[in-house]
This record gives structure tokens, C-alpha cells and sequence, in this order.
């Protein structure tokens, strides 16, 4: 009771300091009737995780489930839908705009590369990111598998994988691909044929087209593959996780979505290790709330938010909980640790003045790119803007890693340049999440290590990465004078200092907003959920997002977060399915049982009046 006192006394100050709360651009998704105080099951978060979660433990009318979650419904909005506008919505109030400490070890870093972007509204991250769908490379999870069990194998997830898609792959590739899956994947709207210079210059190096790297082979090559992309875009509209798990099932008389809130705590019952409940914030009424499950909470608010929520609860390392004066619920000091990242940089190249690349069609945003797109929902505001991908293996991948350490992204050559984005796959670096205070709406104080690992693996691979786009782009097809971003692209310490910044100038390198592994799964003794994804030592708690990765994915990181919320409520669903009772079927005999009382007072009153 006093801590429902206490944040509302808190956020009812945190909105009175601030004139912002949350805007309501879409229309709500809020029920008109009065919030029932008890669940089956509650789920915070909505993010791709969530909405998977929430979608398929109320498909069946068994269990009653509530989401919750801080951001709105932002679906119908323009700036969401057309997937070109990703690049305005990553620093928008649509992201949670985190940041990163300003203390980083190795890098220097002005505040707006310091700005970590996660989604927050219905939907999450996937309102927001490149909408590019790639499931990683299937040695991933074989990795997994080695340290907890072989459910997360490749071959025992691609149900799950195929379970989430409908794509248009499924008619050559059945095997790999799904066809009556809520998320509806496609090439994107805008394919212009001068990226084929891109895979020319790839094959002039041994590096093999690779038409679905979804399917059987990532890469095939020892050297690398090429090819382009599958987008969570369909006819030109983006596909959100609230779009295509939530959005269709609101009207299911068991589902309760509840945005605009804001969760701030987990509660236990203490005696038998459980968690029973969740204390809130309702940011439109400004009311505290607790709401009870019968069965399970699950945590679902990304890599940064929900080793959060959990410290905020009592979870984790106990030294740490205890300087915040936060009462010890178990100590499990992995809570926050294992942060990985793909940390990522940007090359231009200059291209020979007496033979400019053309600039392709349809690829300048103007009125007529306006007017194609409101016709047919086409052309380059139907794209993420660059759909030709590169996978490479660097000569530090050891011999017996078939997975590459070097994914690139390449723009449609134009002009008189070449640009390309380079991810590290597989950083040996690890950073951490930590609180700031007690009060939930800090955000907590996040450490990435970008390149501090003591071998220099990170900063190696990543320059070498840089050097084989180089090699690439140095073939006959792409007209390649010079690189461009500094003096000397062979200078260790040059290309060093333009990945590191110093005082003068800011680091050229910067999150690739792909936040892993920091509520990890395993046995070992940073490990925080179990290999069936609950929360190790306690009852009816488990994370469902991507911060159970033990290992981060070699590729963006939405398809396998998909999956986990797939398999995870798959699991859900089968540890409960023969036990307890659920508290709609509670409601059920308890409204039975009335009538039964009902039925009879009705029977020994009219009895009575018939003896007088």
C-alpha cells in the first residue's frame, strides 16, 4: 500500500515538474469499462517481445492477459507507416532516447552520439528501426544451444522463426519459410536495378549472391555474401508488432491493452519466492495502480528496461541493491551485465569526377516520389533507403567460425560518392545497465565498453570490415577514387582516432541500437533466467525479449527477438497447461456458483411464502 502511496507521489511531482507526458497520436486502445484488479497472466511492455507474448496467451478465451505499456498507439501516424521516415523517428519522442554514460572508456562521444534509441509506444523498436528482417546465422544458435540445452538449437527454433512470417519466400523455400504468420515481410517497394553494381563488385572478389540468407546459408563463400534484404514492410506501410500480433485482436474479451503506463515495480510474496503483482502509473488519469496475476508476469521492456525493472524490484546483485536501499528479493548479480551491442561506422568514398554514377530514378524524395508513393504505395519512401547487404569474414573469424564478423550496408551507388555502414557481429567487448536511483522514471545509467576489450578484437575486426568494403569498391564496376573519411585508410592509428574521437572532435563510431544479453539465459553464474526463460529463483516471472540472449545475433536483431517471443509464450503455455486454474475460469465458477446460491435462496424464500 505505501508504495503505491509513495509513486504516486513521486510521478504525480515528475509530472508537475515537467508540462510533457505522453501525447495520444492514435486512436486509444483503452476499454471503456473499469480495469478488472486481478489477471492470469500481466506482461509489460509492448514491444515485439509483448505483443507476441500478450497475442498468444489470449488466443485461447482460458486465461485473461494484460499489457501494459508507457508509449501509445502510434500505428496510423505517417511518420510511422512510411518507412522511409525512419530516420526522423529514431531521435523523435517516439524513441526512449537513452544515454549512454558520458564516461565511456575508449571512445569520446558528443550527446547525440551518446543517444541509445529504443521504441516507446505500442510496438516498440519495430515503429522505429530499419524494418531490415534477418534471422542471424543459424551457428548463433547452436552457440546457444552448447550452454543451455538443445530447445535452442537452430533446427528446434525454426518453428518458431516460420511461425512468425508470412513471406513471399515461402513458395520457393517452404522449408525455411512461413505463409500464414501475422508478420508480413517483403523485398520493400523500391528496388532500383543500379545495386546490381554492388553485387557485381562483391562477385569480382568471390563473394557469392545469396538470394535468402533466411534459408538454408547466411553465407556461403569463404570470403563473404552479398544480396538484398527482407523488410517488415507490405504494400508500402511498415509492419509493427502492434500492427500485426495486437492490433487485430483487441477485440478478444480476455485481452486488456493498457497504454500510457508506466510500470515501476514487481511485488513478491516473499515466503514462497513469487511474484504476485505489479505496481503502475496510469500517465493520462495520473493514478497509481496494483494489479495482481494469478499465473505469471512476464518482463518484456528490452535490454535497458528490463534489467531495470528487475533491480528496481529487489533482482540482482545484492552490493548494488543494497547502496540504494533497495530490500534484497535474490541476488542474482548477472541482472544488467553482458550488454552487447553492434557497435558500427560509416565510410564515404570519392568517385571518379569523369564517370559519376547516374542518379537512378525515383531516388530523390520530391513531389513526384510523393505523388508515385500515394498512388501506388511505391518507390523510395516505400524503402528503408539502402536494401543491398554484404556479410564478410575477416581473416580474424577463426577457421572453425562459419559465421561472418562484418555485416555492411551499401547505398544505391549515385553521384559522385559511395557510402557504407559496417556492423560488428560478434564484439568480444561487454558493457552493463545500472540504476541511477530508486525512482523509476530515471533512466538507468548505461555503460556500452565499445572497443575495450583487452585483445583489441573489436577495433581490429571493425577497421578490417572498413578495408574489405574498400577492396569491394576498388573493382572495376564502382568507379572507386580515394576514400574520403580521413587521410589514410592503411594508418592503425589514424583510422583508430577517427573510431575513438578525442577531446577535439567526437568518435566515429556509434551504437548500432542493437541491445542484447543483459538478463542472459543459462547455468552459469551471470546467468538471470533459466533456459525456459524464468527468472532463476523466483516463481511466476520470466523475460521475454532480446536481453536473454546469451550471445547477441550475428545480424539486426528484430527477427530473432520475433522468435523469442514466439518460443517463450509457446513455453508459457505449456508449463501451465496442467496446472492451476486460470482467474477467467475462477470468474467462471465463481459467477456459477452465485447463480447456483441465487437459484436456491430464490427456491427456500418461495417455499417459505407458500407454508404462510
Amino acid at each position: 500500500m505505501w508504495s503505491v502511496v509513495l509513486l504516486t507521489v513521486v510521478l504525480s511531482f515528475e509530472y508537475a515538474a515537467t508540462t510533457k507526458t505522453n501525447t495520444r497520436n492514435g486512436p486509444s486502445v483503452r476499454r471503456n469499462t473499469s480495469l478488472p484488479s486481478i489477471f492470469d497472466y500481466i506482461v509489460l511492455g509492448g514491444g515485439i517481445g509483448g505483443s507476441v507474448v500478450a497475442n498468444r496467451l489470449s488466443a485461447s478465451s482460458q486465461y485473461t492477459v494484460l499489457l501494459l505499456e508507457a508509449g501509445t498507439n502510434v500505428e496510423d501516424e505517417l511518420s510511422v507507416s512510411i518507412p522511409r521516415n525512419w530516420m526522423s523517428n529514431i531521435p523523435s519522442s517516439l524513441s526512449r532516447n537513452d544515454l549512454m554514460g558520458p564516461n565511456e572508456p575508449v571512445v569520446t562521444y558528443d550527446i547525440s552520439k551518446r543517444r541509445l534509441s529504443s521504441g516507446k509506444t505500442l510496438g516498440g523498436t519495430s515503429t522505429i528501426n530499419t524494418q531490415m528482417y534477418v534471422r542471424g546465422n543459424s551457428l548463433d544458435y547452436d552457440i546457444w544451444a552448447k550452454q543451455v540445452g538443445a530447445d535452442w538449437n537452430y533446427q528446434n527454433l525454426l518453428p518458431y522463426f516460420k511461425r512468425v512470417e508470412t513471406s513471399p519466400r515461402y513458395a520457393k523455400n517452404p522449408t525455411y519459410h512461413g505463409s500464414t504468420g501475422p508478420l508480413r515481410l517483403s523485398p520493400g517497394g523500391y528496388e532500383p536495378p543500379e545495386d546490381m553494381l554492388i553485387v557485381q563488385a562483391c562477385q569480382a572478389l568471390n563473394m557469392t549472391f545469396v538470394e535468402d540468407w533466411n534459408g538454408a546459408q547466411q553465407i556461403i563463400s569463404p570470403f563473404g555474401s552479398v544480396g538484398f534484404h527482407e523488410f517488415t514492410i507490405l504494400n508500402g506501410t511498415r509492419q509493427t508488432a502492434f500492427g500485426a500480433y495486437i492490433r487485430p485482436v483487441l477485440n478478444r474479451n480476455n485481452l486488456w491493452v493498457q497504454d500510457s503506463s508506466l510500470v515501476s515495480k514487481v511485488n513478491f510474496d516473499v515466503s514462497k519466492r513469487r511474484a504476485i503483482s505489479v505496481d503502475w502509473y496510469d500517465l493520462e488519469t495520473r493514478e497509481a495502480h496494483t494489479t495482481s496475476a494469478k499465473k505469471e508476469i512476464i518482463v518484456s521492456l528490452g535490454s535497458l528496461r528490463s534489467p531495470q525493472l528487475l533491480l528496481l524490484s529487489g533482482i540482482g546483485n545484492t552490493i548494488e541493491l543494497n547502496k540504494l536501499g533497495i530490500p534484497v528479493i535474490q541476488d542474482l548479480p548477472g541482472v544488467g551485465e553482458n550488454l552487447q551491442d553492434h557497435v558500427i561506422t560509416t565510410g564515404l568514398w570519392n568517385v571518379d569526377s569523369s564517370s559519376p554514377f547516374p542518379m537512378p530514378p525515383g531516388s530523390i524524395i520530391n513531389q513526384a516520389a510523393w505523388d508515385l508513393f500515394n498512388y501506388n504505395r511505391t518507390g523510395i519512401l516505400a524503402s528503408s533507403s539502402s536494401r543491398t547487404n554484404v556479410f564478410i569474414r575477416t581473416k580474424f573469424q577463426p577457421v572453425n567460425d562459419s559465421r561472418p564478423d562484418i555485416q555492411v550496408i551499401i547505398r544505391t551507388p549515385n553521384g559522385n560518392s559511395l557510402w557504407a555502414l559496417a556492423y560488428l557481429l560478434q564484439p568480444n567487448s561487454r558493457g552493463r545497465v545500472t540504476l541511477a536511483s530508486r525512482d523509476p522514471t530515471d533512466a538507468p545509467i548505461v555503460q556500452m565498453n565499445y572497443f575495450s576489450d583487452p585483445a583489441s578484437h573489436d577495433v581490429n575486426t571493425l577497421m578490417e570490415g572498413i578495408r574489405r568494403v574498400n577492396q569491394i569498391f576498388s573493382t572495376v564496376p564502382m568507379h572507386n577514387s580515394g576514400f574520403h573519411s580521413f587521410s589514410n585508410l592503411s594508418d592503425d592509428i589514424e583510422f583508430k582516432n577517427y573510431l575513438y574521437g578525442n577531446k577535439s572532435s567526437t568518435a566515429n563510431s556509434n551504437s548500432g541500437d542493437h541491445f542484447t544479453g543483459t538478463c542472459k539465459m543459462g547455468i552459469d553464474s551471470i546467468a538471470v533466467v533459466d533456459p525456459r526463460l524464468r527468472v532463476r529463483g523466483i516463481v511466476g516471472l520470466r523475460v521475454i525479449d532480446a536481453s536473454i540472449m546469451p550471445f547477441i545475433t550475428s545480424g539486426n536483431t528484430q527477427a530473432p527477438v520475433y522468435m523469442i517471443g514466439e518460443k517463450g509464450a509457446q513455453m508459457i503455455l505449456d508449463d501451465n497447461n496442467s496446472t492451476g486454474t486460470s482467474a477467467a475460469s475462477s470468474l467462471h465458477r465463481s459467477y456459477n456458483f452465485s447463480i447456483v446460491i441465487i437459484f436456491y435462496l430464490v427456491f427456500y424464500i418461495s417455499t417459505l411464502i407458500k407454508q404462510h
